[in-house]
Formats: structure tokens, C-alpha cells, sequence
């Protein structure tokens, strides 16, 4: 069983050597490596030695967003699992190989593992501890797209990642791309279970607070209600767009000017992208 691991980045980045290298140290080498490069140059991009790999295959894209070059990167695929890492993950040595055990001993379509900070003492997506059938209300709460691993033919189905979602993305809607694929995996009746058998390592350094932080919780919010009406019901999306609201004034009563932004962009991000996603087409991919 091969795995394909679809990474994206902007001009080649130099974070992408730490994944490089972690990934040159796995004790199974059924893998390939697609990297999507994202570049508005018009002029080659300069690319590391380590890109030169043996299982390393190259892209150049126009500046289009994370899930169109994932959709991309899925297109060049030829493993029969697929897996999203950032430019700035990192792999334990037994990655590939607890990974393709972990789908030879399951019948699931979709598996979502753990991720941790480097050091394994900070963080954990979801505990150790926690395994099985996920449901849509588990969604937000365990996903992240560098946990995700999908057969091939389940990407194929589901049509990959929605374009008009996650960073880059033209709709100015830089979140939930990866919720939006769990969700619609769901829809599809495909099987989608936590599992403990493989681990990705990404960094957790906190993000100062922004204008671009804030644009990102509008885009959540706006995504979260949709996302919600459309899988799971319309008094759902309601429970949660309602929270923002109290959130709001919350944050306002008790003169906490970070909770204030905070929801203040969650509510406006409802406002804005809740009804472009609800009248707009999902945009994905399918295999040529």
C-alpha cells in the first residue's frame, strides 16, 4: 500500500526541509512526496537539494489557494492513501509504516490521527486515550487537515477539498476547509474514525493577536454556521451563530477587548460568508 503525501507551500519555502528530512529517516519507504508550489513569479522558483528527492515529485501553480493546490496535488496522486501535511509538519520515523498498518488492519475510509507539538508535552489534538467512529458534532472538535488520511477513491468521491475554502482561498474564506471535508465525507456515507496508530508533529507557537487573526475568526464563524446548517440542520447552525452572540456580549459586559474582536469577527464573518457559501457552488475535484 502506497501512501501519497500532498504538501503545499508559497515559493518554496525553507520550512519544508525539516519535513524533507523527517521523511528521509522513515522505517517504510512505501511513500511518495507531491509538493504544490504556489508562486506568482513569472521566473522559476529557486527550488532546496532537498526537493530533489527520489520520491519527490514538483508542481508549479499560479498563486490559487491551499485547496485548489491540494485538489491539484491530488490529481498526481498514485498511493492509495492520501495525506495533507503543512510545510512545516514534521514526521516520527515509524510514520508511514504505523500509517499504512493502521488502514491494512481497517475497512475505513478516512482516518484522522493525532498531531502534537514536537516535544509531545503541550499539546494533542485529541487524547491518547480516544478512538472510533466520528459523528458531525465531533467535526471541529478533532479535526485539522494534517491529522486527515483518506483513501484515494474517498477523496475521489467526495471530490477533494472545497476551493472556496482555506487560505488563499478568492472568497477571501481562509478557514474550515478541512471541517468541510470531514462533514461532506460524512454526507456520503463514508466511514471516518479517529485512530491513535499515526502521529504528525507541528509546531504551536502562539499567534499574536491581529488584524489577520481576526479576519481568520470571521471566516470560522462564517464557515462554522454553514457548515452546520447544511450537514447537520438549520437549528444547529442557529445554536451556534446564537453563541456568537452572547460570546459578543460577553466579551462587551466584562470589557475584555480580545473576546470583543474575537466574536465581534465571528459575527460578522456569519453576516458576510454565511450567505455567499449558501448561494455559491461547492467547488472541488475529480480525477480526469
Amino acid at each position: 500500500m502506497l501512501a501519497s503525501l500532498i504538501c503545499t507551500t508559497i515559493d518554496g519555502s525553507a520550512t519544508i526541509e525539516r519535513l524533507l528530512t523527517s521523511l528521509s529517516l522513515q522505517t517504510n519507504d512505501s511513500f511518495e512526496i507531491i509538493i504544490v508550489i504556489q508562486t506568482n513569479r513569472t521566473t522559476p522558483v529557486a527550488l532546496p537539494d532537498s526537493l530533489k528527492l527520489q520520491r519527490c515529485r514538483i508542481i508549479t501553480a499560479q498563486m490559487i489557494g491551499l485547496s485548489a493546490a491540494r485538489n491539484i496535488g491530488l490529481s498526481f496522486a498514485s498511493g492509495q492513501i492520501c495525506v495533507f501535511p503543512d510545510d512545516d509538519c514534521t514526521y516520527p520515523p515509524t510514520y508511514v509504516e504505523d500509517l499504512v498498518r493502521a488502514f491494512s488492519n481497517s475497512d475505513c475510509d478516512i482516518l484522522i490521527g493525532n498531531f502534537y507539538d514536537p516535544n509531545r508535552s503541550c499539546y494533542s489534538f485529541h487524547p491518547d486515550s480516544l478512538s472510533g467512529p466520528m459523528k458531525h458534532a465531533d467535526v471541529s472538535r478533532f479535526v485539522s487537515s494534517i491529522c486527515i488520511a483518506s483513501r484515494t477513491t474517498a477523496a475521489e468521491k467526495i471530490e477533494g477539498f472545497d476551493e472556496r475554502l482555506g487560505l488563499g482561498a478568492a472568497t477571501g474564506c481562509f478557514a474550515a476547509e478541512d471541517f468541510e471535508f470531514i462533514h461532506r465525507a460524512l454526507a456520503f456515507d463514508l466511514s471516518v474514525e479517529l485512530s491513535r496508530e499515526f502521529t504528525c508533529y507541528h509546531s504551536l507557537e502562539p499567534r499574536p493577536f491581529s488584524r489577520a487573526l481576526i479576519r481568520r475568526f470571521g471566516a470560522q464563524g462564517g464557515t462554522d454556521v454553514y457548515l452546520s446548517c447544511r450537514y447537520v440542520g438549520f437549528f444547529s447552525a442557529l445554536k451556534v451563530g446564537i453563541r456568537y452572540v452572547v460570546g459578543l456580549l460577553y466579551g462587551i459586559v466584562r470589557a475584555n477587548k480580545h473576546s470583543t474582536a474575537v466574536y465581534l469577527a465571528r459575527v460578522v464573518g456569519v453576516i458576510r460568508y454565511f450567505p455567499m457559501l449558501l448561494l455559491t457552488k461547492r467547488r472541488g475535484w475529480t480525477r480526469k
